[in-house]
């Protein structure tokens, strides 16, 4: 796949998903009105100073395998976040086919969430 084919799917799939920005984000993190679902790989993690305090870990190759098992219910409000915000899209738009009603894709990623100065904390179990 080359980086243009990539850059499309994602286009696509911010056609049909929701994004929301991290302001919004922030508050429904402070509601704990949502779960949210970091798919970026471990050494992001580890390199990029944590996750949104409490997120539920699954990088995006494992997604479709894991979801099933790792996410709370399909009707459950998610807010998926990656590093910039375009792989979290195409888990947005994934976990929308599988059945997730309520999915959203965190615009820029951890990236807008961490310049923001929101907290920074450890995902879920770790």
């Amino acid at each position: 796949m080359t980086a243009r084919d990539f850059e499309q799917l994602v286009r696509d799939a911010k056609t049909r998903i929701r994004e929301v920005d991290a302001a919004t984000a922030r508050a429904r993190h402070d509601a704990n009105a949502c779960t949210f679902l970091d798919v970026r790989e471990p050494f992001e993690l580890a390199r990029g100073g944590g996750t949104v305090p409490g997120a539920v870990h699954v990088p995006l190759g494992a997604l479709v395998a894991r979801a099933k098992d790792a996410l709370p219910p399909a009707a459950t409000p998610i807010v998926v976040l990656c590093e910039h915000g375009n792989r979290s899209a195409l888990a947005a738009d994934a976990l929308t086919r599988m059945g997730w009603s309520a999915v959203e894709s965190l615009a820029g990623g951890w990236q807008a969430w961490a310049i923001a100065g929101h907290p920074r904390g450890l995902p879920a179990g770790a």
